[in-house]
């Protein structure tokens, strides 16, 4: 969760605590139909904003193995450009020595 006041992520567990101090004010005020509304919109919420986190978490998944298949073929590209290289050599030390 992105707690908007301190800028940080937050563990989903203070959600929990939150909709239960909610749900005790409820009961505690005796105005619980209006909490009940805030308490049900406050569901809603965590539930759209941990869907969202669980996206963002497989995304991240998506490019982690892109960026691991990337430089795969880096590696491979790097010791394709020495076996080059080390034949560039070879035939320039070949035409020298003619």
């Amino acid at each position: 969760m992105f707690d908007e006041s301190c800028g940080a992520i937050s563990a989903p567990n203070s959600g929990r605590v939150q909709l239960r101090e909610m749900q005790q004010e409820g009961f505690n005020s005796g105005s619980f139909s209006m909490n009940d509304e805030r308490l049900r919109e406050f569901e809603i919420e965590m539930e759209r904003l941990t869907s969202k986190v669980e996206h963002l978490k497989s995304q991240n998944d998506v490019l982690t193995m892109n960026l691991q298949d990337a430089k795969g073929h880096a590696d491979n590209l790097t010791v394709l450009l020495g076996k080059y290289e080390s034949n560039s050599v070879a035939q320039q030390i070949s035409l020298n020595y003619r």
